[in-house]
């Protein structure tokens, strides 16, 4: 269980369900937020991109398949990923897996292109 700076635990359950696994907001400003992504092992998260924000990931546990642009890479716990505003990015867990997602700039689930999905969501920006 991941535990704050002000002693709270953090959920193992999403707070909000996605095919993949799901997320929880664990901060919110008008400029950035900090979310804890669960991935179900084998489950992998759309291809998307940005156009407001700038996002840094870091695996808190599991192992996943990061794509950022046209790089992709294994990554595991303790490992950090930057993902600049615009550039097209997916998650894939190779075990089911915790991401730490912060991101900075406009921050809203709104700004999200999907390019491609498995679960039929790919579209423009809602």
């Amino acid at each position: 269980m991941l535990t704050l700076l002000s002693g709270r635990p953090v959920l193992e359950e999403p707070a909000v369900p996605r095919p993949w696994g799901g997320y929880t907001v664990l901060h919110r400003t008008r400029t950035a937020w900090v979310k804890k992504l669960m991935l179900s092992a084998g489950a992998r998260t759309s291809l998307q991109r940005h156009r407001l924000r700038t996002e840094v990931w870091y695996v808190l546990s599991g192992t996943v398949e990061v794509q950022v642009g046209s790089r992709v890479g294994r990554h595991q716990a303790g490992d950090t990923v930057c993902v600049p505003r615009g550039v097209a990015h997916r998650l894939r867990a190779l075990t089911a897996a915790c991401v730490l997602e912060v991101a900075f700039g406009g921050v809203r689930e709104g700004d999200i292109e999907r390019l491609a999905d498995d679960y039929g969501r790919a579209g423009p920006p809602g």
